[in-house]
């Protein structure tokens, strides 16, 4: 969206940027966003390759059960 100069302030579709400046600051701050999205897969995809086998399945496994729990947190009833 912000690469065509588009947004949707009111929930009511996309419209155009009037201001030139704006869009251009817009497009800036999600280019920004993107190259540190990238770098940061990156480096995680690069840190889990050069683990071996027997040591990066144990942690993902106990990163997605944390995370998996950090999203389930209020969500879960205390007396069943």
């Amino acid at each position: 969206m912000a690469q065509a100069g588009l947004w949707d302030v009111d929930g009511q579709g996309l419209t155009k940027i009037d201001d030139p400046t704006l869009a251009g600051a817009l497009m800036d701050k999600v280019n920004k966003f993107n190259v540190q999205l990238f770098i940061k897969a990156t480096a995680m995809t690069a840190a889990f390759a050069i683990l071996p086998k027997d040591l990066a399945v144990p942690i993902t496994l106990c990163s997605a059960v944390c995370v998996a729990l950090y999203y389930a947190e209020g969500k879960i009833p205390k007396s069943l």
